[in-house]
Parts: structure tokens; sequence; C-alpha cells
């Protein structure tokens, strides 16, 4: 019963973060540059993709790709990633990157699934480095609840 009532009476709101907030804050992170396996890769212009009725964040970037025996080509790649909390470090991160699609051209047919998950792999290690928005109140942070993509929005739902 003291349980019901507590809820009943338990302040709880929801914070709705646009696209083009969303946008603002993840473009600050780019352009991302990295270097594996003597490849040099650069994701660049992202654009953020959250689509009504999907549960997940999508980001399209321009991909500059530098490798041994390709030289230097440049080309799209679209991901997909599902939204995290980390409540220690109070930061939104992505993770379980997926690439959706990546086209380079002049890239031949023999090397497409290698740079594919060269890319994918870089993507995914990368981006849980960068948190994608950081809560600056500890207090705020204890309370989130959850934190989903709802009707092309991020929702950030609080609660005790």
């Amino acid at each position: 019963m003291f349980k019901r009532f507590m809820s009943a009476v338990t302040p709880e709101f929801t914070v709705k973060m646009s696209r083009d907030e969303l946008q603002a804050k993840i473009s600050d992170k780019f352009p991302l540059a990295f270097n594996r396996s003597g490849a040099t890769v650069t994701l660049h212009s992202p654009i953020v993709i959250l689509t009504a009725g999907d549960e997940y964040i999508g980001l399209s970037m321009t991909v500059d790709l530098k490798a041994p025996f390709i030289g230097t080509k440049v080309g799209a790649i679209q991901t997909r990633a599902t939204i995290n909390l980390d409540k220690e470090k109070r930061v939104i991160y992505v993770s379980n990157v997926d690439v959706v699609d990546l086209r380079v051209a002049g890239v031949p047919t023999v090397l497409e699934g290698a740079i594919r998950s060269l890319v994918g792999t870089i993507a995914a290690t990368k981006f849980a480095d960068y948190p994608i928005y950081s809560i600056d109140d500890k207090f705020a942070t204890k309370m989130l609840t959850s934190v989903n993509v709802e009707d092309g929005q991020l929702v950030l739902k609080f609660g005790v």
C-alpha cells in the first residue's frame, strides 16, 4: 500500500531532445580520425537520423579512407546504434553500432567486406569513447530512469 501511495506522489517527468538539438551536440565531436591496420579512416559531416517508431539512433556520415592498395577514397556510411546511459560517468553514449550501408566508390569488390568490417569496428569502438550527451547534474543522473528514442526524439525519463 505504501509503495502504491509513493508511486502516486513520486514526481516523474520527461525531457525530449529533438533531432536538431542532438545534431548540434553530436556535430561538435567530429571529425573523428582513426588509424588501424595501416588504414586511416576519417568520419565527418554527421547527420542524425531519429525515426518515429524506431528505438535506434542513426548516423549518416562522410567517410574518407586512405589505405594501402586502394589509395584515398571518399564515401558514405550509415550506422544504427542503441542508446545507453552510464550513470557513473553521467553520459549517454551509443553502443551496438551496426553499419547499415557503406559505399566507397572505386574500391575493388573483393575488398568491400574487409573495408566494411574495418570501418564498422572503428565506428563501434570510437563511438563508445565519445558520449553524445553529458549530464552535468549528479542528482539528475541519479533520477534518470531511462533513455530511449521515441517518436523521432531522444527521450530522457526521470523519476524516483
